[in-house]
């Protein structure tokens, strides 16, 4: 599957929402980004790359937050936040999901 698939549910309210999966990454110094070679003068925008993390997974508990739709996915059991992006997705076809990064889980404070 190379491209999102955005449907309304044919039961109930909500929309259904099916593509393929990528986090966005930070490229390193020395690494090929779509715009050229990153060097440490890269402007941040351009370092921007993408690691699939799944050919097809649905968008649960889909809804609609300003133009992009928010929701969570599984990935190999474990649960993320993630968010629709219309955009060319880096296997060339039409619309991917972005999922966020797990938050850093922080200890509790005992006295």
């Amino acid at each position: 599957m190379k491209d999102l698939e955005v449907e309304n549910a044919r039961f109930g309210n909500g929309l259904r929402v099916v593509g393929p999966a990528w986090r966005m990454i930070e490229l390193p110094v020395g690494a090929e980004g779509e715009h050229g070679p990153i060097t440490k003068y890269t402007p941040d925008w351009a370092r921007v790359g993408y690691v699939k993390v799944s050919d097809r997974t649905t968008l649960q508990n889909p809804r609609q937050s300003g133009h992009e739709i928010e929701g969570r996915v599984t990935i190999k059991g474990k649960s993320y936040s993630a968010f629709t992006s219309g955009s060319e997705n880096p296997d060339g076809g039409r619309g991917m999901i972005i999922v966020r990064s797990r938050a850093p889980k922080t200890g509790r404070h005992h006295r």
